[in-house]
């Protein structure tokens, strides 16, 4: 079915493994097959879709199925998507915000962040579940390329009417993104992490249940490294300035009226489908949050 295909896709996209172009045309063209081809045959003159994916199909580019004209769905219809169909219903009229780039690049992962202000009661603690995962399964290296895009946002800014701002190395810090105030374009650029619920089947289900997604999925800032390793040593740094931004940290930021967020890290679209409730995870956050549009990518 569908949802095995998807997967395959995903596995496909490992880091570790080499395939050829061949292998991903075919799971590509059959997507299509299965997904678009009945639809696009009721299709006349429409020249864009907004698609509202549920379950597995969340974890699906669209843009990259296979047409049997040898295109990408996306040069044939312009694709858009929402996170449920209540998305669609025209929200109040928010003034449009200023003309500022706010960028996050290049975290210094294993430093101890700048202490700036107080993030005003954004901060959540992790259930040390969660902190344990962290602790185990991740390990921040350092982005130099990620300057080099901060470097460029910069140097572009000027062509584009906007004013940069930009937060690198020990300033790239959480405190200072929770004090963001509605920027026209947020670009945050840093490592993403998703991690999966692994249940025991002896697991009580009061106990599965409690397991947030939102706590689950989020982006590395300054000092996260230090942050893991002190959790190691059952030290728990202040969660307002700690490295690690939660999925649930990031739904209580101010974008009301920010046109775009840029997640540029790896499989910043992943996270947990739940029916009818989209993706639990950084999409849903920032949208939560107030960001109009969203850039973010499903793959490492």
């Amino acid at each position: 079915g569908v949802a095995e295909k998807i997967d395959e896709l995903i596995g496909k996209s490992s880091p570790l493994n080499t395939v050829e172009d061949e292998d991903y045309e075919k799971v590509l063209r059959s997507l299509y097959d299965k997904v678009m081809a009945p639809i696009v045959k009721e299709l006349k003159d429409t020249k864009t879709l907004i698609i509202s994916p549920d379950g597995p199909l969340n974890f699906l580019s669209f843009a990259t199925l296979l047409t049997p004209e040898d295109k990408f769905l996306c040069q044939d219809y312009t694709i858009k998507y929402v996170s449920s169909g209540r998305d669609l219903v025209p929200r109040k009229q928010i003034e449009q915000s200023g003309d500022d780039l706010l960028v996050f690049a290049n975290p210094t992962y294993d430093e101890a962040p700048v202490l700036l202000a107080s993030a005003g009661g954004v901060g959540a603690a992790l259930r040390l579940l969660d902190r344990d995962e962290l602790r185990g399964s991740l390990k921040f290296g350092a982005l130099p390329g990620t300057q080099k895009e901060a470097d460029y946002l910069a140097g572009k800014a000027g062509d584009w009417k906007l004013k940069p701002d930009v937060y690198a190395g020990s300033a790239a810090t959480e405190s200072a993104i929770s004090g963001v105030d509605s920027p026209r374009i947020l670009h945050l650029a840093t490592h993403g992490f998703f991690l999966p619920e692994e249940q025991e089947k002896s697991e009580p289900r009061s106990k599965r249940v409690l397991r947030n997604p939102m706590y689950r999925s989020g982006l590395a800032l300054a000092g996260a490294q230090k942050t893991l390793e002190a959790w190691g040593k059952g030290e728990t740094p202040p969660t307002e300035n700690d490295g690690i931004l939660t999925a649930a940290e990031a739904s209580v930021l101010d974008l009301e009226g920010t046109w775009l967020v840029v997640l540029s890290a790896c499989e910043t679209g992943r996270g947990e489908a739940r029916s009818g409730e989209g993706v639990l995870g950084l999409r849903r956050a920032f949208i939560q949050a107030g960001a109009e549009n969203l850039l973010m990518t499903l793959w490492p």
